[in-house]
């Protein structure tokens, strides 16, 4: 997937679903580190939407940090 349209996703479905789900603007989104994630465009995005909700930030060469694999 190209960052282009990752962003696409986030600004049209991501964005209104956080903004309804955490109003008071406490919400974290997490994504890990595919290159589409990790774009310049992307990361500018959240940064200029960092007031609405939080992007987690995920270390390089981490271990999985998916809570629903231990399931």
């Amino acid at each position: 997937m190209k960052a282009a349209n990752y962003l696409n996703i986030i600004a049209d479905q991501l964005h209104p679903y956080m903004a309804f789900a955490f109003s008071t603007g406490n919400g974290i989104f997490q994504q890990d580190n595919v290159p589409c994630h990790k774009a310049r465009i992307v990361l500018e995005w959240f940064e200029e939407h960092t007031d609405e909700f939080h992007l987690m930030s995920w270390p390089p060469n981490s271990p999985d940090l998916n809570p629903k694999e231990d399931i």
